[in-house]
Parts: C-alpha cells; sequence; structure tokens
C-alpha cells in the first residue's frame, strides 16, 4: 500500500480530536477568568520561546529543495511571535525572570520543549521533519481561539498581540493551509518505513502536547480554588 503525507494529517486529524478533549481545553472553553490565565501562561514560556529552535532545527535538517521551502516558510512566518509573547506576559501581568524559567515549577515545560526538539534532531527522513510543525500547528488551532475567548468573555481590553485575534488569523493564513500548499503537503510519498516513523512521531508529540495540557490544567485548578 502507498502513503502519502495525506494519511499523516488524517492521523493528526484524529490526534487533534482527542487533544480537543483535554480537560484544559474543555476548561478553557468555559472559563471567563483572568485569574486563572494569568495562574498558566506563565507556564508557556519556554515552551513559546523553544518553539522558534523547534521549527529552526527542523528546517535546517531538511535537504529536499521542495520539502526544505515548505519548511522554510512555515518557519519564517511564525518568526517574531515569540516577542509577542514576551510582550503579553508583561502587558498580562504574569512575567516569569530567567531563574523562574530555568527553576523547578517550570521543569515540565522545558521537558516537554526539550523531548520536541529532539524530534527535530533525530528525525532520519525530512518528510519526518515536516511532520512537526504539522502536530504543533494543530495543537496551536485548538488552544488560540479559547484563549481570545476567554479573554473577550473577561472583557479585557488590553493591547495584546500574541493572545489577540489578530494571532489567531495570521495562524489560519499561513501559507501552509492554502489550498495550493494543502495538495502539495497531501501527494507527499512515504515508503512504509519511513511512514512507522512518522506515525510514531506524530503519537510521541502528541503525548507531549497532552502532558504539557495537564501540566497547565494544574496551575489553572489552583487559581480556580
Amino acid at each position: 500500500m502507498t502513503h502519502t503525507m495525506s494519511d499523516i494529517m488524517t492521523i493528526i486529524a484524529d490526534r487533534r480530536q482527542r487533544l480537543d478533549r483535554a480537560p484544559f481545553l474543555r476548561s478553557l472553553a468555559a472559563s471567563s477568568s483572568l485569574d486563572e490565565l494569568r495562574a498558566f501562561v506563565p507556564h508557556l514560556h519556554f515552551f513559546v520561546l523553544g518553539f522558534q529552535d523547534v521549527l529552526r532545527l527542523a528546517h535546517e535538517r531538511v535537504e529536499e529543495p521542495r520539502l526544505r521551502a515548505i519548511s522554510g516558510q512555515h518557519r519564517a512566518e511564525d518568526a517574531g511571535h515569540d516577542q509577542w509573547f514576551v510582550s503579553d506576559v508583561h502587558e498580562l501581568e504574569c512575567a516569569r525572570d530567567l531563574v523562574w524559567v530555568f527553576g523547578d515549577e517550570h521543569q515540565v515545560t522545558r521537558d516537554v520543549t526539550y523531548a520536541l526538539i529532539s524530534e527535530s534532531i533525530h528525525a532520519t527522513d525530512d518528510r519526518v521533519r515536516l511532520v512537526l510543525p504539522l502536530v504543533l500547528e494543530a495543537a496551536g488551532s485548538l488552544f488560540f481561539p479559547r484563549v481570545v475567548t476567554l479573554l473577550e468573555r473577561a472583557g479585557y481590553s488590553g493591547g495584546l498581540r500574541y493572545f489577540a485575534r489578530s494571532h489567531q488569523e495570521v495562524e489560519a493564513g499561513h501559507d501552509m493551509f492554502s489550498e495550493a500548499s494543502q495538495r502539495e503537503l497531501e501527494a507527499i510519498p512515504f515508503d512504509d518505513s519511513t511512514f512507522e516513523e512518522a506515525v510514531v512521531v506524530v503519537h510521541r508529540c502528541f503525548d507531549l502536547c497532552e502532558q504539557l495540557a495537564a501540566h497547565l490544567e494544574r496551575h489553572r485548578l489552583t487559581a480556580a480554588a
């Protein structure tokens, strides 16, 4: 049986549905508490800043010209979003210093991020490297709309960029999601062994996303209590 990236994207969609049922995301969909937001947002520091290295390392290791162009475009479109996050945590008054980011309280987030970076480094094929940003975009598409609507329900009117409706629209407008790019992605062929590797990577990365979501939920619950 011949496999393509379309098959991988189907598996990503299935795992996205499972992640959508995570208690953290369900709670976000109903919350209007800025205190809850301020409790979990700091625990994204290392993940958001490390995300730039995830994309960079994946792109730098891609050698096939067509796939390198796709990963390079995605990296370019996400450049600078980490600075939006830094600006927002100051605006929301929940910034943390470098000592805290590398302290025990932030360890889970660092471990998840390191594991994702490891996937970029140790993937054996360009097609597998392309899977990682697809997974992270799928997870992000569940998170951003919920945070934005939480802020709207809370009546927050500060000048945010990372946690703003405009950022959500920027993400949705990435070239990766255009009709032409989707067709190109879906048609990428896989041999059997590389397909199996890609499937394992999809599941490992979504497991990490679920681990991070559970960590954020624990901190949200602390504020809710």
